[in-house]
């Protein structure tokens, strides 16, 4: 039954990862309270959404890299406000859709930009490696203050290296609409 309802939502991998999430909290639950059988109940549950949440972004991938990205970083809902995707997946512990290629590409691309480095403390580090382990040394950069000498809007240029072909939508507007994301008997994406 919760399948018949999941498939009736507007915003399916949304809502397969809150079902995981609100799974992964009732198991805890159950398990403090030794009753076995609601535990595999919804372990099952569990398991069901976070597959159907996997079968949803690994479309989305096949379909479009670059929308899938826009996805994860995306706000998920005003019931849940400044939370991505991914972050739901985290707290629902799950492993398996973090495992997939749209969010362990999102993952590297969070590390990637978000840290510099001076040559000289480098080459110091790597002489003295105990040096890494104090705060002087690497300096993460919640702005991207590397992409700001390029604009006032640094999140413009992020975009346009990623996606190549929303140039030309990005520098018409400056921002894509993310429209309610995949069904999974059609997927339609628009800008």
């Amino acid at each position: 039954m919760a399948n018949y309802f999941w498939e009736q939502t507007e915003r399916l991998l949304l809502n397969a990862l809150i079902a995981v999430f609100m799974a992964h909290k009732f198991k805890k639950h159950f398990f403090k309270r030794f009753d076995e059988t609601k535990v595999e109940s919804y372990l099952r549950i569990e398991r069901t959404f976070e597959n159907h949440a996997i079968e949803l972004i690994n479309r989305a991938q096949q379909h479009d890299p670059c929308r899938t990205s826009e996805l994860m970083e995306s706000e998920s809902d005003p019931y849940w406000p400044k939370l991505s995707l991914m972050e739901i997946a985290a707290a629902g512990n799950a492993k398996e859709f973090l495992g997939t290629e749209a969010c362990q590409s999102e993952i590297f691309r969070r590390w990637n930009r978000g840290y510099e480095c001076n040559r000289k403390k480098y080459l110091a580090a790597f002489m003295f490696p105990p040096l890494i382990f104090f705060d002087f040394f690497v300096r993460f950069d919640e702005e991207n203050a590397a992409a700001k000498w390029h604009s006032k809007d640094p999140t413009v240029y992020r975009k346009m290296d990623r996606c190549p072909q929303l140039q030309s939508s990005l520098q018409s507007n400056n921002q894509c609409r993310l429209s309610h994301f995949l069904r999974p008997s059609q997927i339609v994406l628009q800008y």
